[in-house]
């Protein structure tokens, strides 16, 4: 049950984004009946919190996926728009973003990354925020690629690793 609604509610934030759908939308899209929400969840923030928690380890386990596979992680990002979307649906419905998720696996994997292995709470300030200014490219990729990909001839694989490229320079340009 518990899986059904959040696939349901993970699907209606892709299209609509949270400010946007009921909880009884997404109970109906489950098929289960809306008065369980509330015994399992205890409340739309919770809920909405569990939906975007598991948006985001889902795309984590992707990037474990396409990590193994030795696609690079923006590759496997832009495969995975629905959580990207979410995200900043949520940013522009208004919702205290600092409350939407309790986990963030995304980032835990990606600064390892950048800091040769260390964990959030060890990695330096520079390499936290070069993942957080790789992580804002990303983001703005799987909500406006559709637009910018055309638009600037940025299409497919070799568009990714343009991209990819481009904030490879703009790492070495904030360094000088």
């Amino acid at each position: 049950m518990v899986d059904a609604v959040c696939k349901a509610g993970a699907e209606l934030f892709a299209e609509r984004g949270p400010g946007a759908v009921s909880s009884r939308e997404i109970a109906a899209r489950a098929g289960v009946n809306y008065g369980l929400l509330h015994r399992h969840f205890g409340s739309r923030e919770a809920l909405v919190s569990e939906i975007m928690t598991r948006l985001s380890a889902e795309l984590g386990r992707a990037l474990d996926e396409g990590q193994r596979s030795g696609r690079s992680v923006f590759a496997t990002l832009a495969e995975q728009p629905a959580y990207a979307r979410a995200l900043a649906r949520a940013a522009l419905d208004g919702f205290d973003m600092t409350s939407l998720q309790d986990a963030h696996p995304i980032l835990d994997r990606l600064v390892p990354l950048v800091s040769g292995g260390a964990g959030v709470a060890d990695a330096s300030l520079e390499d936290r925020a070069a993942v957080a200014a790789a992580s804002a490219a990303f983001l703005g990729w799987a909500v406006f690629g559709s637009f910018l990909g055309p638009a600037l001839e940025l299409e497919g694989t070799e568009g990714e690793h343009a991209i990819e490229a481009a904030l490879r320079a703009a790492g070495a340009l904030a360094e000088t």
